[in-house]
């Protein structure tokens, strides 16, 4: 059974991609994108989180989880890596597609190509439903 802090980020990464494809319908391709990236990073905090023994999650939560590594995609397959979870190629190129985003997007502004955001939110769908297979 899945630890109830896990589910949480799992259904954080479900719900932010939901939000995500309202924002792309609305042509709102850098905003969906923004929340993609949530997507990918709290999917991958869950299968860490379902990965670590019960004793060290608070603290993991605490000092890995928190400021620009909590957000940083290579610390979160690091982190993966240390627990012995080996991302599959297929899964290490969509990582690569995505490897543009940060939380500083949300200073951006302009225009994203449609094809661009459809890309990185079939990315972001595709590593929570990988990260779903292997909880």
């Amino acid at each position: 059974m899945l630890d109830t802090t896990a589910r949480k980020y799992l259904r954080a990464a479900e719900q932010r991609y939901t939000a995500a494809e309202v924002l792309f319908h609305e042509g709102r391709n850098l905003e969906s994108m923004y929340l993609a990236g949530y997507v990918v990073e709290c999917a991958t905090k869950a299968l860490i989180l379902a990965r670590t023994s019960p004793k060290d999650r608070s603290n993991l939560m605490l000092e890995a989880f928190r400021g620009r590594r909590g957000h940083d995609y290579e610390e979160l397959k690091a982190m993966l890596r240390q627990r012995h979870c080996t991302i599959p190629l297929p899964i290490a190129v969509l990582f690569r597609r995505i490897s543009s985003w940060s939380t500083d997007l949300r200073y951006e502004v302009g225009f994203v190509p449609t094809k661009d955001a459809e890309q990185f939110l079939a990315a972001a769908k595709d590593i929570m439903d990988w990260v779903k297979r292997n909880l």
